[in-house]
């Protein structure tokens, strides 16, 4: 196994990303998983935090709230500042 930290440029990801016979495929494999379990964490805790925030002040969540909470949240923080 070869360490990612070796890359000296972003293009070496991706080259080694679409090489299946890399030697860094184990590596890469580990870091998509790891990026992916952490996408998904944040997602989750964001969709919580918005699910407690309506219910305290009590607004109407809809499909496109939970799609994307991150344009949610930005109209309504700027509507308390």
């Amino acid at each position: 196994d070869q360490d990612l930290n070796s890359f000296t440029h972003p293009n070496d990801f991706w080259l080694h990303l679409q090489d299946e016979n890399s030697p860094y495929q184990n590596s890469i494999q580990e870091f998509i998983r790891l990026f992916c379990f952490r996408a998904v964490a944040v997602y989750l805790f964001r969709i919580k935090f918005i699910l407690d925030l309506s219910r305290e002040l009590k607004l109407e969540i809809n499909d496109d709230t939970l799609l994307n909470p991150l344009s949610f949240l930005s109209r309504i923080f700027r509507k308390i500042l």
